[in-house]
């Protein structure tokens, strides 16, 4: 079995912001395909929600998201996940040891790794703030 990410868009009413949802299923290896977002060209990254699903990930996997320059938005945050906790982060810049919304240029790329589990269910939930 292939791995299979779908991404969808959520946008908000009222200001500039929108909410890229990625349902992630690993293959049967446990591995995931890095997916290039196919909405967001650039803005500022204000937070991720991080969701395991039913079928849970192995545990300590890892997220990153990076934009155009390969930079890691989270600034690491995104390692050693739970296989059972939901979490949220704000984006860290590791240089400075702060939180704080990240500007991005360029479709985000996600990446899933560390995990061994068939069919591991992952929803990746990204908020961002379009430039205005």
């Amino acid at each position: 079995m292939a791995d299979v990410i779908t991404e969808t868009k959520s946008s908000f009413s009222k200001g500039n912001m929108i909410m890229l949802k990625f349902a992630c299923t690993a293959a049967a290896d446990g591995s995931f395909t890095p997916k290039v977002s196919s909405f967001a060209t650039g803005g500022y990254l204000t937070r991720v929600i991080i969701d395991p699903g039913a079928v849970a990930p192995q545990a300590s996997w890892d997220l990153v998201i990076t934009d155009s320059t390969g930079v890691d938005l989270l600034g690491g945050k995104g390692l050693d996940q739970s296989a059972t906790v939901t979490v949220e982060t704000p984006p860290y810049y590791s240089s400075a040891s702060l939180y704080g919304d990240k500007p991005f240029c360029g479709p985000l790329t996600l990446t899933i790794t560390a995990n061994n589990v068939n069919g591991a269910l992952i929803d990746i939930y990204i908020f961002v703030r379009l430039y205005d």
